[in-house]
């Protein structure tokens, strides 16, 4: 054989095509260690974008039932309610209850709100009015009435004066239950 075709058959069995193991492995790892840091990020951003879109079509759901009514009531809501349950009962009439919550559940007695109170972002523990009467949605959200003056001049919380409130938990018994 010649020099020149000793060469080429040289070349020819050193000559490699493919990755080693090690090469696998590296890159392997370089991918795991991207995706731990990438991954955690992006199921936060989703769980955020889903809880506002919830967010957004609980809003409306709940201002299209104020503004029916606020209609039933000839736009004014003093002296329209006479408790908590009439005024949930009312609302609801227009929204689609799975459950009902009597008034005066609470937190953790019975099978209608989540098993422990929401807390607050600086930790203190929030407690369910135990005069509000509400319902599990069919959506899994949560909305409970608190009537406070049926003559709507209760000023406690606010200068403008007010009949009640309305709690509204986007996802219900799903965590974080924080408010």
């Amino acid at each position: 054989m010649s020099n020149k075709a000793l060469k080429k058959n040289n070349k020819q069995i050193t000559s490699r095509k493919g990755f080693t193991l090690a090469e696998i492995l590296l890159a392997l790892t370089i991918i795991g260690v991207i995706s731990c840091l990438t991954i955690p990020a992006l199921i936060e951003s989703i769980q955020t974008s889903q809880q506002q879109t919830q967010w957004v079509k609980m809003f409306a759901v709940l201002d299209a039932a104020t503004l029916r009514v606020r209609n039933d009531s000839a736009g004014d809501f003093t002296g329209y309610f006479a408790n908590s349950d009439d005024m949930a009962n009312r609302f609801l009439s227009y929204m689609v209850p799975a459950q009902r919550c009597l008034s005066g559940s609470v937190y953790g007695q019975g099978n209608c709100w989540i098993n422990s109170a929401p807390a607050y972002l600086n930790g203190t523990t929030n407690t369910m009015p135990a005069t509000g009467s509400g319902a599990l949605l069919n959506n899994g959200a949560t909305v409970v009435f608190n009537l406070i003056a049926s003559a709507c001049n209760d000023t406690t919380a606010s200068t403008d004066p007010r009949c009640g409130f309305i709690i509204l938990d986007i996802n219900g018994s799903q965590g974080p239950n924080v408010i």
